[in-house]
């Protein structure tokens, strides 16, 4: 295995295998990434391990490199995009996914595929229904082959490449959590550039925050803490994760709030699956569809990263009506 010391890496040549799309993950020793290159079809991306400890499974083929990057996650991401900056240039797509995620090649090739014929600038999978989970709005909702929201989390996100060079500041601001909560608001027009992929759907096996002191929060310090700041720093609010719109099978496009909040419901139905307390799975599921109803889309765009200034956008009633057309339209 090609294991370069920091600093040296060729930026060209590293991967022989000419994909267009590269997965990073930041791993443990219990990092499941090895299961991803594996399946019924082959990877069409190259995958880059940065492990931050030892023991981390060694991957020998062409398309695999495991570098040492020790530290938190965000911070790795940072170090590894201030190391070997041509990997934002190099590559088409980028999905930056967490190392508890039991999947496989061919969902992860869909859901690269998903994202680029549908012209998304930042989405991720969605989760299966027997997954730990922060937020409803990533459970796979089988009325939808995809949804367009306000907000995709640090968990497994997918990027094009020209969008992560645009949001690469947010890695640098020191923080560990809230970061996810502003690039999805980095557009001029931010309508559609988002989604979830519901059409395909992967496991998060480890119960969520368990990583935490690993991450800096000890002593008191909470994610939350980190959040408020991250918002204070850019001036924003965020009011919770809203659907505006989804895609059902057939390329029915549907946009207005009820329609959503009342499909959204139909994840209650994943009560005998869910590894989480029935008690909060069923409370995140209503407060899914409330938000979804009731709550303002709070795209307001980011200005500009070196200026922290945020400006704002309408709500769901300012979305322009003839991108739903050709949404519709196909």
């Amino acid at each position: 295995m090609f294991q370069p010391n920091r600093g040296s890496w060729p930026m060209r040549g590293l991967f022989s295998s000419g994909n267009r799309n590269l997965v990073i993950v930041r791993a443990g020793r219990k990092s499941l990434h090895p299961l991803w290159l594996t399946g019924k079809e082959p990877p069409r991306f190259d995958l880059l391990v940065t492990a931050y400890e030892d023991g981390v499974p060694e991957i020998d083929r062409p398309d695999a490199a495991v570098i040492p990057v020790p530290g938190r996650k965000i911070a790795g991401f940072n170090q590894v995009f201030d190391d070997y900056p041509q990997l934002l240039h190099d590559y088409d797509h980028i999905a930056l996914l967490d190392d508890d995620l039991e999947t496989d090649a061919a969902a992860i090739n869909r859901t690269f595929e998903i994202g680029q014929q549908s012209g998304l600038a930042i989405w991720q999978p969605s989760l299966t229904p027997d997954s730990y989970f922060s937020y409803a709005v990533f459970l796979r909702n089988e009325a939808f082959t995809l949804r367009y929201c306000n907000f995709i989390e640090m968990m497994c996100p997918f990027f094009t490449a020209e969008t992560l060079r645009n949001i690469r500041p947010l890695f640098a601001l020191g923080f560990e959590s809230g970061i996810d909560l502003l690039w999805c608001r980095s557009f001029d027009v931010p309508w559609f550039k988002c989604a979830v992929i519901d059409a395909v759907a992967v496991k998060h096996t480890r119960l969520v925050g368990t990583t935490a002191p690993q991450q800096g929060f000890t002593n008191g310090r909470r994610y939350d803490d980190e959040v408020v700041e991250t918002l204070g720093m850019f001036g924003a609010t965020f009011r919770g994760p809203v659907v505006y719109a989804g895609l059902m099978p057939g390329n029915r496009l549907v946009g207005r709030p009820e329609q959503i909040a009342f499909r959204a419901l139909g994840l209650i139905g994943h009560w005998g699956k869910t590894p989480m307390k029935k008690g909060a799975f069923f409370r995140f599921v209503t407060d899914h569809a409330r938000h979804c109803l009731t709550r303002p889309v709070n795209l307001g765009r980011v200005e500009a990263m070196h200026e922290l200034c945020i400006g704002t956008l309408p709500d769901r009633e300012g979305v322009p009506v003839e991108t739903f057309r050709r949404l519709r339209n196909g």
